[in-house]
């Protein structure tokens, strides 16, 4: 199981208790859980005003082997992105 917590604090929510967002993936095969500002394609979503994060900016997937690989997808580049782990 992969499980991310993001603490933010918008603009608007300057001095309040960050907000809390969590997502979680089980490790099978083939499972992906994907951080960015579009929500219609990421399990965790930045503040809209996160301008400096892409609309998919970080894809966690799961290998055969059950662990799991970072990939940075660096906005449109249009270069192979990195991937970790």
């Amino acid at each position: 199981m992969l499980e991310l917590t993001m603490a933010a604090v918008s603009a608007a929510e300057a001095g309040a208790t960050a907000g809390m967002l969590m997502a979680d993936a089980p490790s099978e095969p083939g499972a992906v859980l994907r951080v960015g500002r579009d929500k219609s394609m990421c399990r965790l979503s930045t503040p809209d005003d996160w301008l400096f994060v892409s609309r998919v900016h970080l894809e966690f997937g799961c290998a055969p082997d059950g662990t799991w690989r970072l990939t940075w997808l660096r906005g449109s580049s249009p270069n192979r992105p990195p991937t970790y782990g």
